[in-house]
């Protein structure tokens, strides 16, 4: 630009570098060098003016004070006290006070207190310093509130030249951006998820409450730092998704893991975006994480639960066709009982042979553990009991381990299959012994339980219980791994060699618990032991004491049995065993061929052995049929399944027992006799 001479003097006098001039203070200078140019040129006019005639004169002074009218600022030039010695006025809509009522006032009278203040001040500091100042503030111009910029120059003989520039427009505009700032850093903060704002370098810019107390770090400890944990620790990703967010590629719902600042891992859901600037450049990103930890652990829980439920299906049934051919078997043997005596030279071997399918009759309890409904024989129980019968077992062939146990004496009553039970403790008690090879403690605790005491029972138990036994049991071996901790209850998962486990221990105890409407769970740290807590529903029951009979007694009768069942080799030697007991045998393979043949014999048919699973019509259809013909109808119900059920409902229509394949002839006797004797 081209400056004026006496302006580059007056202003390397006040050693102001032309060419370093602060912004704020440009327009001022510049109009201030365009009036220096205007004076010479007003004197040239002057000089001029000395041959013109009055009305060129006049014409020129005209043109003279256009152009001060073409400025929209105010200018005023003041004597030492603030004295207006002269002023020009582009926009009259700004002066307060009419423009011929203003000359020989002070500047600082013809305002408000508050505005009086900083004219003064504004004065004194021109004066004090011999250089500018620019102050701000607001008058009511016609009812209207205006904001204005005044900026105060020093001339010579210590005179004041004041430029006032209407800032309204702009101040109204910083104004409104600062409540939108307020209002977007006010929702930034109210937000329940953690937010992140990232420049375009990926160097973090601003994070809220919610991200501090999810993750632990300061706004302090973070701003200006890249945060490469973001994209569960790795670096790469994190930098790459900020790339791709900064090219305008936004995405959501990105589902990763990170650390929190005390190295605690949680499941995040990312969303992120990018954010511009009021010309709709690029600026950087912001993200959104949403923990869903509880979701996920929740969601891992719901497809467990329904893997179990599946192969739950599946386990019971394979079990019940696995029953039905060990029931074959185990007949058989009872009848080649029949007719030789204990002196046989093959007597041992038979016994052998029923021992393992009886083993094999374990292994299907097991399965059926996994299915749905899978207990069989319910009663009100003592827990502390049932875990003393096995812990004693346990101990009596495992020395090394030390066993101690912390039962609380008044525990609430459980109603449950006892030697499912049995079995579920002895397997927690063989997997803790091999997790402490070199021997150890197993400290099994139990007590009750009240809903709402603790969190586990509100969020995994079957709703409307309010009372729970809680059975712990601890060991202090090498612990469980994590990446396995999850599979440890899915059937067939073992650790074990080939040949040493069937991986079916801990998912038969897993199935067993929850078809007691319970729930187990398992906590393990690394090297330093592993927590088996089950919860069982408490009953309202007493415990009725019972005498058992463990001696084998044949029943025996001449009564009339329709046996109802479709498969051959149950048939065989159901109808076998019967007429070794003296009974009279009628046969039906089908739900239609028995109502045909109870319809014609109702009167001389004393029992029905009734099959529940056939194919057409099932064996609960079955019953509810034959109680139409007869609703004195007596009937034994056997299953590969289990009580449950459909068969605990027919109990409850009716039905006067169950028999669980396989059977031997002992335990069939004697429930035909009690019924019959009924």
């Amino acid at each position: 630009m081209n400056f004026h001479n006496l302006l580059k003097r007056q202003l390397k006098r006040y050693s102001i570098n032309i060419d370093e001039i602060d912004e704020k203070y440009a327009d001022f200078i510049h109009a201030v060098n365009d009036a220096y140019w205007q004076f010479d040129d007003d004197r040239n006019m002057l000089e001029r003016a000395l041959d013109l005639s009055s009305d060129e004169l006049l014409q020129a002074n005209s043109e003279m004070r256009a152009v001060f009218q073409a400025f929209p600022d105010l200018f005023f030039r003041l004597d030492p006290h603030g004295k207006i010695l002269d002023l020009r006025a582009g926009n009259t809509k700004d002066l307060a006070i009419k423009k011929e009522k203003l000359l020989g006032r002070r500047i600082q009278d013809v305002s408000e207190e508050i505005i009086q203040n900083k004219f003064i001040s504004a004065l004194r500091t021109v004066q004090n310093n011999k250089k500018p100042v620019s102050i701000e503030y607001l008058m009511n111009i016609e009812g209207k509130d205006c904001y204005y910029e005044a900026r105060f120059l020093p001339l010579h003989n210590d005179q004041i030249f004041v430029i006032v520039r209407n800032i309204t427009e702009k101040k109204k505009a910083e104004i409104a951006l600062k409540e939108s700032e307020g209002k977007y850093r006010m929702f930034l903060e109210a937000s329940p998820d953690p937010i992140i704002v990232f420049d375009a370098k990926g160097y973090c810019k601003f994070i809220n409450q919610a991200f501090t107390k999810a993750f632990g770090w300061s706004y302090k400890e973070l701003l200006n730092k890249k945060i490469d944990y973001v994209c569960g620790n790795n670096q790469f990703l994190s930098e790459t998704m900020i790339e791709k967010v900064n090219m305008e590629n936004d995405f959501t719902g990105f589902e990763t893991s990170c650390s929190t600042k005390d190295g605690k891992k949680i499941d995040i859901s990312l969303t992120a975006s990018i954010w511009y600037d009021t010309e709709h450049n690029p600026l950087g990103s912001i993200m959104i994480l949403r923990d869903i930890t509880d979701q996920k652990r929740l969601e891992r829980h719901l497809i467990q639960t329904h893997k179990m439920e599946a192969i739950g299906i599946l386990a019971g049934g394979i079990a019940h066709d696995f029953n039905n051919l060990l029931t074959g078997m185990l007949g058989n043997i009872s009848l080649i009982f029949f007719d030789i005596n204990p002196n046989h030279p093959l007597y041992e071997r038979l016994k052998n042979i029923e021992q393992y399918i009886m083993q094999g009759a374990d292994l299907t309890k097991q399965l059926l553990g996994l299915a749905k409904g899978g207990k069989y024989e319910i009663k009100t129980s003592n827990i502390n009991r049932i875990i003393e019968k096995s812990s004693k077992m346990f101990a009596r062939t495992r020395k090394e381990i030390n066993l101690i146990t912390k039962f609380q004496k008044d525990i609430f009553n459980v109603d449950v299959d006892r030697n499912q039970l049995e079995q579920v403790f002895l397997n927690l008690f063989v997997n803790s012994w091999q997790a402490m090879p070199g021997g150890g403690d197993i400290i099994i605790e139990t007590r009750n339980i009240i809903s709402g005491n603790e969190k586990e029972i509100t969020n995994n138990l079957a709703e409307g219980n309010r009372e729970f036994v809680k059975i712990s049991i601890t060991d202090n071996g090498t612990g469980i791994d994590d990446n396995i901790i999850e599979k440890i209850f899915d059937p067939f998962f073992t650790t074990k060699d080939l040949g040493r486990g069937t991986g079916l221990g801990l998912a038969s105890a897993y199935g067993i618990i929850k078809n007691h409407d319970g729930y187990i769970k398992v906590r393990s740290k690394k090297n330093i032991g592993t927590t088996f807590d089950i919860f069982l529903p408490a009953s309202k029951k007493d415990i009725i004491m019972e005498e058992t009979d463990r001696k084998r007694r044949i029943f025996k009768g001449n009564e009339t049995i329709l046996i109802i069942d479709d498969e051959d080799l149950v048939i065989d030697v159901t109808v076998k065993m019967l007429k070794k007991f003296g009974y009279n045998i009628k046969i039906a393979k089908s739900g239609m061929e028995a109502l045909s043949l109870y319809g014609k014999n109702s009167d001389s048919i004393d029992l029905i052995i009734l099959d529940m699973i056939m194919p057409n019509m099932s064996g609960k259809d079955t019953y509810k049929k034959l109680k139409e013909i007869d609703p004195n109808v007596k009937v034994l119900l056997s299953s590969g399944y289990s009580i449950e059920g459909e068969a605990a409902s027919l109990l409850e229509m009716g039905c006067k027992g169950f028999i669980q394949k396989p059977y031997n002839y002992s335990l069939l006797s004697k429930k035909i006799r009690e019924i019959l004797n009924s």
